[in-house]
């Protein structure tokens, strides 16, 4: 069973530092007793919800930001989101490349770039579809003039920002690029070396140009579109997962784009970085994640940094 929020508690979820502990009506246990990123059974089916006893509500609130798991298709649990309550997007697409002839670096070796079936589309249009459908609640789950930055294969992304600014659903403000110091070895010696990643920073104001709801300016240095890391350094590979971008470029976004206590999505969650440095940030963080490996690794990742906190608060005299 799920059920959606009332206007009077989007209003609360909005204006309040932990949202009445991060929009869990999303899932009735998230209201409950259990946490949306506990580990499910296998027998049971992604989205339903165990029978429980029912428990009176916790007066208790939490004291630091909520990170919340959910293990779901991205579109079916966007769609329990309520309108106008998420203050900024950081997600990483599917690129649509898996299976097509590419190459890349895993655990030293190079291999054939097939990083599995959900990236995989049928064809050119069904993926666009996909894109365009996601996008389409991103306008509708983010607040007015509110931030994301989203991350495509070169290919398709300056076509998409350009899309979605002539559809009138957002403001293609600038490309924001992450360049890889040490790009993996060209192989074939047949073309350059992939060295970058492209961010697509758009607002949610049907393309109008508005001001962004949030941007803190850091340094000038730090506030370069043109971001450089190191592949193996740099806060990058926390986890398994074959296309995981660097924490630490990926923390200073949120740091731009949201202040302490909002809340960012990320409904590609893949090995978590974005909410993992959303929730270090003090921030709150939605990771929804498909695939039931990847929820592991977000578990494990969340769970290390919380007892890192945990040691951190019980050395403090």
């Amino acid at each position: 069973m799920t059920f959606t929020l009332t206007p009077a508690q989007v209003a609360t979820i909005t204006t309040s530092v932990h949202t009445a502990h991060i929009l869990a009506p999303l899932r009735e246990e998230a209201a409950q007793t259990m946490r949306l990123g506990d580990k499910r059974p296998a027998s049971r089916p992604v989205g339903t919800i165990p029978q429980r006893v029912p428990q009176p509500a916790s007066k208790k609130r939490p004291t630091g930001p909520i990170h919340r798991i959910i293990q779901g298709e991205c579109l079916e649990m966007m769609a329990k989101i309520p309108d106008q309550s998420i203050d900024f997007v950081c997600a990483d697409f599917p690129y649509n490349i898996s299976g097509k002839g590419g190459v890349t670096l895993r655990n030293h070796q190079i291999v054939s770039a097939d990083f599995g079936e959900w990236d995989k589309f049928p064809s050119e249009e069904a993926y666009f579809d996909f894109v365009f459908a996601v996008c389409t609640e991103y306008r509708r789950i983010l607040k007015p003039n509110a931030s994301m930055v989203l991350f495509f294969g070169y290919r398709q992304a300056g076509w998409i920002a350009h899309e979605l600014q002539r559809r009138g659903l957002f403001t293609f403000r600038m490309p924001l690029i992450w360049v890889k110091d040490n790009p993996m070895p060209s192989v074939k010696k047949t073309t350059f070396r992939s060295a970058y990643e492209m961010g697509l920073w758009l607002i949610n104001d049907g393309g109008t140009f508005a001001q962004p709801k949030t941007f803190n300016f850091l340094t000038q240095a730090r506030m370069r579109n043109v971001m450089s890391y190191l592949i193996g350094r740099d806060g990058y590979k926390r986890t398994q997962h074959p296309t995981e971008k660097p924490e630490l470029l990926t923390r200073r976004l949120v740091e731009i784009f949201s202040n302490e206590g909002d809340i960012v999505l990320d409904n590609f969650a893949g090995g978590g970085t974005t909410g993992v440095a959303a929730f270090k940030a003090g921030r709150n963080a939605i990771s929804i994640e498909r695939e039931a490996n990847y929820i592991a690794m977000i578990e494990k990742r969340q769970s290390a940094v919380e007892a890192r906190l945990a040691d951190q608060r019980n050395e403090k005299p």
